[in-house]
């Protein structure tokens, strides 16, 4: 009955992909097992504190990912102050991740991504449809995203991040963040974001 979002994500990936691989004969499907965890998770964890723990909340949206990790842990994801730039494919689907965990339910999502919608997204960044072209990504990505977990507390900016636009990154909100995300398709503005960020600890 656990369920485990990001490993269902990564399996249901690998298995369209297999088939696809089947269906065409381009490629060879591979003929070995494949072992896929996230034991680094739970490998701290009391499981016999945990169960217990579990028997006295009362069953939400959430039981089958507290089954999986423990309630300390789905607690833990929902006090997250987690900041993500770009709202791209690789942002759609790290959103969807986070909504699906909680994540930021008592602390706060706040994503940014200058870029608009454009028909050419549509294949792949599945939180926008025909009805969102030319909007600002992180505007749509965001209320999709509540939009699946009404419980989110998630603010959207259409700020550019790079070189000279220190407009939301300042240091105070850098320094707030529990979790920076890069989800940006340009190697320019990753390398401007991982170094704010270790830059400021």
């Amino acid at each position: 009955k656990g369920a485990f979002a990001p490993i269902c994500s990564a399996m249901g990936g690998f298995v369209g992909q297999q088939v696809l691989t089947s269906i065409t004969g381009k490629f060879t499907p591979i003929q070995q097992w494949l072992y896929l965890d996230a034991y680094e998770l739970i490998k701290e964890i009391s499981f016999e504190k945990e169960y217990n723990a579990i028997k006295l909340v009362s069953p939400d949206r959430y039981q089958s990912l507290r089954l999986c990790i423990g309630d300390s842990l789905v607690q833990c994801l929902a006090r997250q102050q987690l900041f993500m730039v770009g709202c791209g494919a690789i942002g759609c689907e790290l959103l969807k991740l986070f909504a699906l965990l909680g994540v930021g339910r008592s602390g706060q999502i706040t994503i940014t991504d200058h870029d608009h919608i454009e028909k050419s997204n549509l294949n792949r960044q599945f939180l926008f449809h025909k009805q969102h072209l030319n909007q600002p990504k992180s505007i749509v990505a965001a209320q999709s995203a509540r939009d699946m977990n009404k419980e989110l507390n998630i603010q959207s900016y259409t700020l550019k991040v790079g070189v000279g636009s220190n407009d939301l990154c300042s240091d105070a909100f850098i320094s707030g963040q529990t979790i920076i995300v890069n989800a940006l398709d340009n190697i320019e503005a990753r390398r401007y974001m991982d170094s704010y960020a270790l830059n400021r600890n």
